[in-house]
């Protein structure tokens, strides 16, 4: 088994190898070559900075990094590890850690983000193990929001398509700050593929959402503090489920810490699917 960087590496040789590691994830994630790509790229996906696992030349497992910048520093991200069934146990996914650390800390990189499944502990050992510790707990929903229908619009209320958004606007709502796949980096990568919707009241910015139509994915949705509990979220939602493409939403990367996020998903109906650790190392500089 050698470890060899990705940055040849062609794009349907990459999607097979990930619909096999991923083959048995409690997740569905089966990607066709243009959904990979459309995912990576919003992560920032640079195969320089990636490395897989090659018995021979079949791809036997691989770590896709990406490169942006997550509370103001220069950061590597993860943005998917697998490895083939039949190859499990031999500690391929330790030894392509061990590259790509070697690598982020040669590109002058602060730090290494990454999620894991908080059932997949021997995962989490592996990467406790290599100087990453635990963030925060974040969850993800699946499904359709029930009884939305029935709530009332405020008086005041309008809701309108609009071409971006003012960034510097809107942060003042959040109750907590999004994950690397959900910020406005990777959003601002692939903005073509979303819709940004924003609430007012009167002339007043209420509370604003973000879809992608073709697969229901919902990185960002808040509310104004002084306008909560009054249903403007409800009709955010409902217009973001009317414009998904698959019938359903998915709602990735929730902290879980936020109870308030927690009961307003449960009263839609939609509950945890999931939780998924964020854990973080410092690097320090290969010179």
């Amino acid at each position: 088994m050698t470890i060899e960087s990705l940055e040849y590496l062609t794009a349907k040789n990459l999607t097979e190898a990930w619909n096999q590691a991923f083959s048995d994830y409690s997740i569905t994630n089966q990607k066709t070559e243009a959904a990979l790509f459309r995912l990576l790229q919003r992560r920032g996906y640079d195969p320089s900075l990636s490395f897989g696992g090659f018995d021979g030349k079949r791809l036997a497992g691989f770590l896709l990094n990406g490169r942006g910048e997550w509370l103001g520093k220069p950061t590597a991200y993860d943005t998917g590890t697998g490895t083939l069934p039949e190859y499990r146990g031999q500690r391929i996914a330790g030894r392509l850690l061990e590259a790509s650390l070697i690598k982020t800390r040669e590109q002058g990189l602060s730090q290494y983000l990454l999620e894991v499944l908080t059932e997949n502990t021997k995962a989490a050992r592996i990467y406790q193990k290599a100087g990453f510790n635990t963030c925060r707990t974040l969850e993800y929903y699946f499904g359709k929001p029930a009884s939305i229908e029935k709530t009332k619009i405020p008086c005041g209320f309008s809701l309108q398509v609009v071409a971006g958004l003012h960034w510097e606007n809107i942060e003042s709502m959040w109750d907590f700050i999004p994950s690397w796949q959900n910020n406005r980096q990777s959003i601002e990568r692939d903005r073509t593929s979303f819709l940004f919707l924003e609430a007012r009241m009167g002339e007043s910015l209420a509370g604003y959402g973000i879809v992608e139509p073709l697969t229901g994915d919902v990185p960002q949705i808040a509310v104004h503090p002084d306008y909560r509990r009054q249903g403007i979220g409800s009709q955010l939602l409902l217009r973001i489920s009317q414009e998904s493409k698959t019938g359903s939403l998915r709602v990735i990367n929730a902290d879980a810490a936020n109870f308030g996020f927690r009961l307003w998903m449960k009263a839609l109906g939609m509950l945890p699917a999931g939780q998924q650790y964020e854990m973080i190392a410092v690097l320090e500089s290969a010179s």
